[in-house]
């Protein structure tokens, strides 16, 4: 394996680090942090993601409200494959990671990695943040 093989291997899982830091660090575009924004745990292995206000939708899809699932502050279940809004099911939107994670975005506002926390930004177009979360996760 050449040396530029070896260099690009090992930076993988250190840009795999610092898309969650980001990801994590990133919150309200609102300008106040609710104590769910602030208490954000950087251990990965140790989010559950038991969400207590997962409601399934009269559809019958299975699939959680959107407003249930999309909270700024919560984490995005690492199983996350959709969820219902205005009775419609809504497929995730994912934008794929260089090093085989993705990022999920909803509504033109919320962003998240599966397993992290949801973020919530005025215009995912606008953000900066967002716009950091994504060049990092793309490389």
């Amino acid at each position: 394996m050449s040396d530029r093989g070896r260099r690009r291997r090992a930076l993988l899982p250190s840009a795999g680090a610092l898309l969650v830091v980001l990801l994590a660090g990133c919150g309200s575009d609102s300008g106040s942090a609710g104590p769910a924004e602030q208490a954000t745990d950087p251990s990965p292995s140790s989010s559950t993601s038991t969400s207590t206000s997962t409601s399934t939708s009269p559809s019958g899809s299975g699939l959680p409200e959107c407003d249930a699932v999309w909270v700024a502050g919560q984490d995005l279940p690492r199983g996350y494959a959709g969820c219902v809004q205005d009775g419609r099911v809504e497929d995730p939107e994912r934008r794929r990671c260089e090093f085989g994670q993705t990022i999920v975005e909803h509504a033109g506002r919320f962003y998240a990695v599966p397993g992290n926390v949801v973020n919530e930004t005025e215009s995912l177009a606008q953000s900066p943040e967002y716009r950091r979360a994504l060049r990092s996760c793309q490389g």
